[in-house]
């Protein structure tokens, strides 16, 4: 951040509040990142620095919880649909070529079944619902 990077910081939703509050200070007037481990702070170059915050649905579980809305009032949101399966196959496929492309559409047949079940127990839209498993090998 001091030297004007960009930063994502994944799985917002699942940060304890001491980090939110950290974050906090690099947004607003002191624009620093005070880290109480270290009891320092860091100023924050803040024409080049960018900062991208994810979060998955806090339906999705997992200790995930709603952020305040002071919070996301500082970033543009924007929701991004899973992947159709066409999109699926076509990454891995080109990410894995050594899987032979009609075992690679079972298992994105097998991913997407898993997802619909997953979501009408779930009662929750379809588009907006995403469980990805994948071999271990993948991950």
């Amino acid at each position: 951040m001091k030297k004007g990077h960009w930063v994502v910081l994944d799985e917002l939703n699942l940060a304890s509040q001491s980090v939110l509050e950290s974050l906090n200070s690099v947004f607003d007037h002191r624009g620093e990142l005070y880290v109480p481990e270290l009891a320092r702070s860091f100023l924050v170059n803040r024409d080049q620095t960018k900062i991208f915050a994810c979060q998955n649905p806090v339906h999705e579980g997992g200790g995930r919880r709603g952020l305040p809305k002071s919070f996301l009032n500082r970033f543009t949101q924007v929701y991004v649909r899973g992947l159709a399966g066409e999109d699926m196959e076509f990454i891995l496929n080109n990410s894995f070529p050594q899987i032979p492309p009609d075992v690679m559409k079972l298992m994105v047949k097998f991913n997407q079944q898993v997802n619909t079940s997953h979501c009408r127990v779930m009662k929750t839209p379809h588009a907006y619902c995403r469980v990805m498993y994948t071999p271990h090998a993948y991950c």
